[in-house]
């Protein structure tokens, strides 16, 4: 009489989904390329890696996240879907001229927002919205021609400004009437900056 083998261990249909949701939380956790990672500080670092665009899937847990000195023009509304715990994000350096309606809106903790030494030309009037309400600093210095034309825009997002706008966003550097951008990558000519769609804009 011959002796059976006992079957091959099988992890059976709730192993399977416990697996496949292992491995889909470590893919949404992967660090993009080129960026640097660090889950313990909560932190991304997309630093002169001469990016184009805002890098897909950055990680949820992202508190710091820093995409500085690369070459992105444009600010689009889903760059930065999914990050609710971000309280500090620096684009400072870049080549942005263009500001996406929705483009801070999902970012509820957002508390630190630093734009300078951009070419701003264009922001939507809806890039910000009510849940911005927890910013603190807005750094826009070296970035515009006319700081106060972007203060309409703004101004809902920006919690405790005081009730001379632009007097506290020329206190973080933001030049008035220059006719030259600062930032080394804008040595042109300086355009007026404008509101897009149905808001202000600068005459």
């Amino acid at each position: 009489m011959s002796v059976r083998e006992p079957p091959p261990a099988s992890l059976g249909s709730w192993g399977l989904l416990l697996l496949s949701l292992l491995l889909a939380q470590l893919a949404c956790q992967a660090c993009p390329v080129p960026c640097e990672c660090s889950e313990p500080a909560r932190t991304v670092k997309c630093v002169l890696k001469e990016l184009s665009a805002v890098p897909a899937e950055i990680p949820r847990y992202t508190r710091n996240l820093f995409i500085t000195g690369n070459q992105i023009t444009r600010i689009n509304s889903q760059d930065f879907r999914g990050l609710p715990n971000l309280v500090t994000l620096s684009l400072a350096s870049n080549r942005i001229s263009s500001v996406a309606s929705q483009a801070f809106s999902a970012l509820p903790s957002l508390r630190y927002l630093d734009l300078s030494n951009n070419c701003l030309v264009t922001i939507h009037p809806d890039a910000f919205s009510s849940r911005n309400n927890s910013i603190r600093e807005l750094n826009l210095s070296r970035s515009l021609y006319n700081s106060s034309a972007i203060w309409p825009v703004a101004a809902p997002a920006v919690k405790g400004a005081g009730p001379e706008p632009e007097q506290a966003w020329v206190a973080r550097g933001c030049s008035r009437g220059g006719q030259r951008w600062a930032g080394p990558q804008c040595s042109a000519r300086c355009p007026r900056l404008s509101v897009d769609g149905p808001g202000p804009v600068a005459r």
